[in-house]
């Protein structure tokens, strides 16, 4: 991932982050999407080429804020609750690390492929 991290610095550029929404899988039951940019886009590129991964294009880059089997009535009020918070999601973060997370089957077999750290 070396190479990833070269080509493009991730660290420098703040991540915008969306307001939390309902999902619609088990994985992403309620989620803040990513602003997606430049930045992003190259490292994603670089990390499919890097690893050979063919990743879908419906893709949603996003942080996941509850994993679970919720009727749509249940994450659309959590989300909204997530929303209407005196403490909010911030709007921008900076990344102090990628990880690149192979996510087939349940999250306990989840495998992490690679780390990158400022």
């Amino acid at each position: 991932m070396e190479k990833a991290q070269e080509r493009h610095p991730y660290h420098e550029t703040p991540i915008g982050i969306l307001p939390a929404q309902a999902g619609e899988t088990y994985y992403q039951s309620v989620l803040a999407p990513i602003q997606l940019n430049e930045a992003l886009l190259a490292l994603r590129k670089s990390c499919e080429e890097e690893f050979g991964f063919d990743m879908p294009s419906s893709y949603i880059p996003h942080l996941s804020l509850l994993y679970g089997d919720l009727s749509r009535e249940t994450r659309n009020d959590i989300a909204g609750r997530v929303n209407s918070q005196s403490n909010p999601l911030p709007r921008t973060v900076n990344l102090g690390e990628v990880v690149v997370v192979h996510v087939r089957g349940t999250a306990e077999e989840w495998k992490m492929v690679a780390r990158m750290a400022r």
